[in-house]
């Protein structure tokens, strides 16, 4: 809901991102209309262009288990949303690599929901044992810098568009850190009772989530050599 404040001025309500429910998955075709890039001087696009193969199965059966989208909610409404699974579509990279499909509506852009919605999907992906995400986006297309100061890097192009990468490590690493420092607490809490030592246990529970999480990268870039 949106509020008058004492200006006169439209005030906004708080901004939400959490994960898509699956009654919202048809409010995907919305957002992912919003999500082809035209340039400023372009003519709107017919809605006819959701029907086309290649732009359809970016949506076309969502909703996997191991599939990841979350959504922006504010003013009462989705505003925007960030999907992705693995998909053979512009940004495939190979059978273990979700791409990724992101979109704001247009009255919402540039308030940064953006990078919130994708700083929430890499924790979903990391969590579901992705250890990287790719995308492809047009080279004139703006949104080309929040991916790259996202952590998103070049692995190739065609003449219109980069396909990019990114790797999930750091959020792999921050889970199992959580599980880790979780583990810890509980040991640590219960030794702590009995002799005091309960600090020392912590901070094995910490290094055992970082372990956990720096494995996870290393094994898995091992497999690929």
């Amino acid at each position: 809901m949106r509020k008058e404040t004492a200006k006169g001025k439209v005030k906004k309500s708080k901004l939400t991102i959490r994960t898509i429910k699956k009654t919202e998955y048809a409010i995907l075709s919305e957002f992912l209309y919003h999500a082809i890039f035209l340039p400023p001087e372009a003519e709107p696009l017919s809605r006819e262009v959701l029907d086309k193969p290649e732009i359809s199965i970016y949506i076309d059966g969502f909703g996997g288990k191991k599939d990841c989208g979350v959504v922006a909610i504010q003013d009462g409404k989705p505003v925007g949303a960030a999907w992705a699974w693995v998909i053979p579509a512009f940004g495939y990279i190979d059978d273990k690599t979700p791409e990724l499909a992101i979109s704001v509506l247009p009255e919402y852009r540039g308030q940064g929901i953006g990078t919130k919605l994708l700083k929430r999907l890499f924790d979903e992906l990391a969590g579901k044992g992705y250890k990287q995400t790719s995308l492809s986006v047009q080279k004139n297309n703006p949104a080309f810098r929040l991916y790259q100061r996202l952590g998103y890097k070049i692995v190739s192009e065609n003449e219109e568009d980069y396909i990019m990468l990114r790797s999930l490590k750091n959020e792999m690493q921050a889970i199992g850190v959580g599980l880790g420092l979780s583990l810890g607490v509980a040991i640590g809490a219960a030794l702590d009772a009995f002799n005091g030592e309960g600090h020392m246990w912590l901070s094995i529970g910490i290094a055992l989530g970082m372990a956990i999480g720096s494995s996870w990268y290393v094994v898995d870039k091992t497999k690929k050599k």
